[in-house]
């Protein structure tokens, strides 16, 4: 029950966001490739 409350909040304020554009994220994991979504992930790890 420790934690900072601002950051759960956030991480559902988030979770929440992702979860109501499932949809359209499906529809975008089916266009794009494996080597575009990986080198996405890779730039995002990297900022």
């Amino acid at each position: 029950m420790l934690g900072d409350m601002a950051v759960a909040g956030a991480a559902a304020v988030a979770m929440t966001a992702i979860l109501a554009t499932r949809e359209s994220l499906h529809g975008l994991m089916a266009r794009i490739a494996w080597a575009e979504l990986r080198s996405a992930l890779v730039l995002l790890s990297m900022t």
